[in-house]
Formats: structure tokens, sequence, C-alpha cells
């Protein structure tokens, strides 16, 4: 996978942007995108954000961490018990389902649902 560099690099070309364009959109002079691109730096979080939003691609997508630029779920890929549980509905759930207690949970930074029986 691209590194943040190779990223912005490759997102402000697709864009037909040069750096003192870029810079201006986030108020930062050219010389600071060139060495974000160069790899010599990395801007501070909010303007990844920035550059993320800008680009419209997610933040893990810029800093190199998945090659997916964007993770959406349409709603309607979502199944209906998952849906009311995330409504916190719970008694609207199918009664094999209650028995069940999901929670949230989170390991190695990633968040999960965890069935507690």
């Amino acid at each position: 996978m691209a590194g943040f560099s190779d990223r912005l690099r490759a997102l402000r070309a697709e864009k037909g942007m040069k750096q003192a364009e870029l810079g201006t959109a986030l108020g930062v002079s050219a010389s600071a995108v060139s060495y974000w691109e160069s790899g010599r730096g990395v801007p501070h979080l909010d303007t990844i954000q920035q550059l993320a939003d800008h680009f419209g691609v997610s933040m893990d997508y810029m800093l190199g961490k998945t090659d997916y630029r964007k993770v959406e779920v349409p709603a309607e890929t979502i199944s209906e018990p998952l849906a009311i549980l995330m409504r916190g509905d719970l008694k609207r759930l199918p009664p094999d389902a209650r028995r069940t207690r999901p929670r949230m949970a989170t390991e190695g930074g990633r968040i999960y649902w965890q069935t507690l029986y």
C-alpha cells in the first residue's frame, strides 16, 4: 500500500491541482504541500482530515492504512436485527436473538460485535 506522501501526490494529480492551489485550499503554503509529498513530514491530524474531506476519501486511505477510498455501507445492506440493535429497540428482536446479549468490544484498535451468552 502507498503511504501518505504517495497518496497525497496521487490525489492532487487526479484533481489536476498544483501544490500552490492545494495549499491555498488548506490555508498552508505550497512549500508545506511539497514537504508532505516528499515524505519529509506529515501534517497535523486536523489537516489530514481536511485533506481527506477535500479529496472525498477516508483518513485511513490518506494515511495508507487501506486501499479502500471510502467505506460506505448502504442502509439496505444492514440486516434487520443489526438495525434494531443499533436503534436500541431490543424488544423488536426475534426471540432467538434475544437470548444473547451483544455488546461492542474492541481489540487491537478495532471495534466489533461480541456476543455474550
